[in-house]
């Protein structure tokens, strides 16, 4: 996340553009519309079952602060869009997420912790996953009870996946043509974006076809 985004050099617009590190600059915008597409799943007789998201609903980070005490989570690539990092909560509730130590953030850690952190899927993406918790603290909050079953999730299709790795394997094939001095304009990819890669420096254009190539093959 780059909440300068959007008043960038001169107050233009650079949404969708690479940073230095050739990473899309959003300002959460993209993090937010994610789960739009997809029907919600939950509790029998809950209302929501079987609906979209709502506009009363908003995107938060469920830790704000890393363990190293670098940046915040939602600035850190890997953790900005880690699915254990995120949840959708009414505005009102979203508010109180956001403060440190408080207990409702204590809470959302504690279940997301539940919910992913003892899932035993970690396989081929083992070195991105328990990189990410590592940064994440402890959560320190009793449940009374609750269990997996009283919430609610997105149910993820199949094409969401495809489409997403989709994506990542047309960033990895425009820096590879980036390095062998190839046009890249029949290259699916957003307008900024496409038009501001060449312009990453070339360590860094290294950097990340390394990394999107790595996270490519294990997924």
């Amino acid at each position: 996340r780059d909440p300068t985004c959007r008043k960038g050099i001169d107050g233009v617009d650079e949404w969708g553009a690479p940073d230095a590190s050739g990473y899309q600059r959003d300002d959460n915008s993209a993090i937010k519309g994610l789960p739009k597409p997809m029907v919600i799943s939950g509790p029998k007789g809950s209302p929501l079952v079987g609906k979209h998201l709502g506009k009363e609903f908003v995107a938060s980070h469920i830790w704000r602060k890393t363990v190293s005490k670098g940046p915040l989570t939602n600035r850190i690539p890997e953790l900005n869009s880690f699915v254990p990092n995120l949840v959708w909560l009414p505005r009102q509730i979203a508010k109180l997420s956001d403060r440190e130590g408080g207990p409702i953030q204590q809470a959302l850690q504690t279940i997301s912790a539940m919910i992913y952190k003892a899932e035993d899927t970690r396989g081929s993406l083992a070195p991105w996953i328990d990189h990410a918790w590592r940064e994440l603290s402890d959560p320190k909050c009793a449940l009374h009870g609750l269990t997996s079953e009283h919430l609610h999730y997105f149910t993820v299709p199949e094409t969401f996946v495809h489409f997403r790795r989709s994506r990542i394997h047309n960033v990895v094939s425009a820096l590879d043509a980036i390095s062998n001095g190839e046009d890249i304009s029949s290259i699916t990819l957003t307008h900024r974006y496409k038009a501001g890669l060449p312009k990453v420096t070339e360590p860094a254009r290294f950097a990340l076809r390394n990394k999107l190539g790595a996270y490519l093959d294990a997924t």
